[in-house]
């Protein structure tokens, strides 16, 4: 499952064929922080990885389920866009799986169990952004997440 938002609209897409099972969702609630109790539940009690995150018009909208090949997870939920940790992160093996703003914090969802072999980022306006999507597509990189915070967009 994937969210995105367009014009103040919730959009919830779905796949089919996925191997995942116990699929769950929560929101927070218009201006209320992120749900992180509910969170760790779902990690240490119910076994569950997030498989997408966004700030929508509902608040913090995350999606989890079981059967993801995803293996530890972490996360950043920070005012600043947290580069350090990220660095950190990607030299334990973990990669970034989710990323959106909201609110006035960023949330990072990095992951081990993924597919992605090499990542890279750029936070940068819409011309600069365009060249360097189209720099690593030449290169073999893929989109895998994209947020824009009102003034920079975030591209992995």
């Amino acid at each position: 499952m994937s969210l995105g938002k367009a014009q103040d609209k919730t959009i919830i897409i779905t796949e089919k064929g996925l191997p995942y099972t116990s699929q769950t969702w929560f929101y927070s609630g218009k201006g209320k922080a992120l749900q992180e109790d509910k969170i760790k539940k779902n990690w240490n009690q119910k076994e569950r990885r997030i498989t997408s995150a966004a700030y929508t018009k509902n608040g913090w909208f995350v999606t989890m389920a079981k059967d993801t090949g995803i293996g530890k997870q972490t996360y950043s939920y920070s005012i600043t866009w947290p580069e350090e940790w990220i660095k950190n992160k990607w030299n334990d093996g973990y990669g970034i799986t989710s990323v959106s703003k909201g609110n006035g914090k960023w949330l990072v969802v990095m992951s081990k169990g993924h597919d992605y072999r090499m990542q890279c980022y750029l936070r940068d306006d819409i011309s600069n952004i365009k060249r360097w999507i189209k720099h690593n597509w030449d290169r073999g990189y893929y989109i895998t997440n994209a947020a824009y915070d009102g003034n920079l967009w975030t591209v992995v």
